[in-house]
């Protein structure tokens, strides 16, 4: 068994005694040592990596050393793996590796480098700072990089134009207000008009006509409204302020629609079959949402479909209803195209499609993106064949998927309570009386009301009877002190008697 252990300063290979085999020193140069070992991590073809695997081969070729080869290094293990005569296993802990941890001196010099610990940390720590600065630069150099921050730009832009127009609107309607957003829709045209033409007073059918087509209708209805306008007037220094402001948000529309026409050559270059089969800006929008071409490559089918519709997704998990049928792939023309009922189907098809194009983009960069328009253009006939109507959908009562966990679910042996089978048995007609309960109130009056009606419990409490139609009167002994009276009955009670409050009886207190 050999075991194989990479360091700073050169690859080692070593037996089962710990004895050096075969052994390949790296330069003493910083720099040199981090650029091969981002060649060994990137798989790059490097003519000093093609000598280490020589060396390791011919080492390996004696069939009495059981034919296994440790590695801890990945990028070595994922470099040897197959080319080598024997086993490789990959482990975490190899001999020579645990044999230079704990004696790192010695074991360099075994290598014939006569360095101390402190000696070989301080390159060891250079080798990483130059390897960090390598593979920094190499990912900015990434041009999936360069489309994601573009398009993050576009979007940003189209952020910003909205406000500023929206705020250029409004400030210039003090002075024209009725050149609103039914007349003039365009943002960028409504910002034409004000650079070129500016206070009200200078709308002429001519001057309109210069900057866009526009129907006669139209520019009929703007000169019109301009001479009867409502608004205030502006001053030079006004009106030059507004001039200066939209000139500033046109400017941004003209610095989108280069960054648009960047974004697509890099496409282009980058992923062509990509940008072939869903559109420069698609397909640059998609790799932006998964985080880069690479990351693009490595999703299903199922994921690249819903991107763009994460919370749309999570809700529908969540309340366990429909789940969305598309996300950012909308904007591709054929699922916009398409019928609602077969919008899911055309969008899954064009996924898997877009899935296959930014795998080969990203490994092999061949050119197929025709192979899989003319699938596309198969499946999609086979589609509109096969669904060339809606879906008939019946009217179902749903309940709420808590509804539905908490329903109370019937004890074992117990009668159906299913109205078809009986278990239900309502009340014959309107108005039927519900049964008093016995040993208690009627239903609907508390247990301490002081009259309790009919039907319920007997109460033998004892109750003062009321005065004679003419008046009467009945000593009343308050249980405070103070005295306090209470009139009772329609008349002829004769005044200063005292009666008790209608209720209950106050008892006397100890």
């Amino acid at each position: 068994m050999k075991s194989i252990v990479c360091t700073a300063c050169g690859i080692a290979v070593t037996d089962d005694q710990g004895n050096v085999v075969a052994r390949h020193e790296l330069a003493r140069n910083a720099e040199a040592v981090a650029r091969l070992l981002l060649a060994l991590k990137t798989s790059t073809p490097n003519s000093e990596l093609d000598e280490i695997i020589t060396k390791i081969k011919e080492c390996m070729k004696d069939p009495h050393d059981g034919d296994i080869l440790e590695i801890e290094d990945e990028f070595i293990f994922s470099l040897l793996d197959g080319k080598v005569q024997g086993h490789v296993l990959h482990v975490k802990s190899a001999k020579a590796g645990i044999a230079f941890r704990q004696d790192i001196p010695g074991f360099l010099a075994k290598l014939g480098i006569t360095w101390s610990s402190e000696e070989y940390h301080a390159f060891n720590r250079a080798v990483n700072l130059e390897l960090t600065k390598l593979q920094i630069k190499s990912t900015s150099e990434q041009n999936d990089r360069l489309i994601m921050q573009a398009v993050n730009s576009i979007d940003d832009i189209n952020k910003s134009t909205n406000i500023f127009s929206e705020r250029i609107r409004e400030w210039y309607g003090y002075h024209f207000p009725e050149l609103t957003d039914t007349i003039v829709a365009d943002a960028e045209f409504f910002l034409d008009i004000i650079t070129s033409i500016g206070t009200r007073g200078e709308f002429t059918p001519d001057r309109i006509k210069t900057l866009r087509p526009v129907p006669d209708k139209t520019v009929e209805i703007m000169v019109t409204r301009a001479k009867k306008s409502m608004g205030g007037d502006f001053s030079p220094f006004d009106i030059k302020t507004v001039q200066a402001f939209a000139r500033s948000v046109l400017d941004l529309y003209k610095a989108r629609v280069k960054i648009e026409n960047y974004v697509e050559s890099l496409m282009e270059q980058t992923c062509p079959n990509l940008s072939a089969i869903a559109g420069s800006l698609l397909g640059a929008r998609l790799i932006c949402l998964a985080g880069g071409l690479e990351a693009l490559a490595k999703k299903p089918s199922s994921t690249i479909q819903v991107l763009g519709a994460e919370k749309a997704l999570f809700r529908a998990i969540k309340t366990k209803s429909e789940p969305p049928k598309h996300g950012i792939m909308f904007q591709a023309k054929e699922v916009r195209s398409a019928p609602y009922w077969q919008r899911g189907k055309v969008a899954r098809l064009l996924a898997g499609k877009i899935s296959i194009a930014a795998r080969v983009d990203q490994v092999s960069k061949r050119y197929i993106a025709d192979e899989l328009l003319a699938d596309i253009h198969n499946k999609l006939a086979e589609i509109q064949r096969k669904y060339p109507d809606k879906p008939v959908q019946e009217k179902e009562r749903s309940i709420g998927h808590r509804q539905e966990e908490y329903q109370r679910k019937p004890r074992p042996g117990a009668p159906p309570r299913d109205r078809a089978q009986g278990g239900f048995k309502p009340r014959q007609g309107k108005g039927v009386p519900r049964p008093a309960r016995q040993g208690g109130p009627p239903r609907g009056e508390k247990s301490w009301a002081p009259r309790p009606s009919g039907g319920g419990a007997r109460d033998d409490r004892p109750r003062y009877p009321k005065p004679a139609s003419g008046g009467g009167t009945r000593p009343y002994k308050p249980s405070g002190g103070g005295q306090k009276s209470f009139k009772q009955g329609g008349g002829g009670g004769k005044p200063g008697k005292k009666y008790p409050p209608k209720g209950r009886p106050r008892p006397d207190r100890e």
